[in-house]
C-alpha cells in the first residue's frame, strides 16, 4: 500500500488464498525506513526519506499536505486507517468521505462494504446529503443483479443486522449502474450531481 506521494509504505504478506474470504486483506505494516503515525480521527500520517517534496507549482496544496518535523519530511494520506489486535493496518477509508451524524462519525466505505456481501448486490455507493431541515442524511445508491427482485425493505432489513441504526442509510435508490472515473472506480462526484444536484 502506498499514496503516490509516499511510494509503497506498507507491506502485508499473504501466504495461502482463500477463495471464500470476502473480508479485506490488511494494508500491513510500515516498511523498513519510514515512520508512521495515526491520527486521533483515524488518519495516517507517513514520514521519511520515501515521501516526495511536494506538488509541483501547487504551494498551497503541498502545504496542506505535506509538513516538517524534525528533519523528517511527512506527508498527510488521508486515508483512514485502523490497528488491528497482532498490529497489523486495516485500511478503512478517506478522510475526505468521513461524515458526521448525530454525534457520530461515519466512513461511507463500511455500509458499502456491509451492502457487498450481500449476494445480489453488484456495486453500490454512499454519499451524505442533507435534508430540508439541515438534518444529515445517508443516501446509498446500489446496483443489483437483474435476475433477482429487487426489494429495498429487504436491503434495509439485511443492513439492519450489521450495522447500528444510525449507520442505516435513509433512502436507499436502485440503479442500473454507477458512473466510473477513467480509472474504473466509482465517479462520486458524478453520482451526487445525478441524484443530489445542490446538495
Amino acid at each position: 500500500y502506498g499514496p503516490t506521494e509516499t511510494n509503497v509504505c506498507t507491506w502485508y504478506e499473504i501466504k495461502t488464498i482463500d477463495i471464500t474470504r470476502t473480508a479485506p486483506y490488511p494494508i500491513g505494516t510500515i516498511c523498513q525506513g519510514l515512520n508512521y503515525e495515526i491520527t486521533p480521527e483515524g488518519e495516517l500520517l507517513v514520514g521519511g526519506a520515501h515521501v516526495a517534496s511536494g506538488y509541483h507549482n501547487r504551494e498551497e496544496l503541498t502545504g496542506a499536505k505535506f509538513f516538517e518535523r524534525e528533519g523528517l519530511r511527512w506527508f498527510r494520506t488521508g486515508d483512514i486507517v485502523k490497528t488491528r489486535s497482532d498490529g497489523q493496518l486495516i485500511f478503512v477509508g478517506r478522510k475526505d468521505r468521513m461524515l458526521k451524524r448525530r454525534g457520530y462519525r461515519i466512513e461511507p466505505i463500511e455500509i458499502e462494504m456491509q451492502l457487498l456481501k450481500h449476494e445480489f448486490v453488484l456495486e453500490a455507493a454512499v454519499l451524505g446529503g442533507m435534508s430540508v431541515d439541515e438534518y444529515s442524511t445517508l443516501e446509498a445508491f446500489v446496483v443489483m443483479s437483474d435476475h433477482v427482485q429487487q426489494d429495498i425493505g429487504a436491503l434495509k432489513q439485511f443492513l439492519s443486522l450489521s450495522l447500528p441504526e444510525y449507520m442505516l442509510p435513509d433512502r436507499i435508490t436502485l440503479c442500473k449502474s454507477l458512473p466510473k472515473t477513467t480509472t474504473g472506480k466509482t465517479d462520486y462526484v458524478a453520482l451526487r450531481e445525478m441524484y443530489l444536484p445542490g446538495n
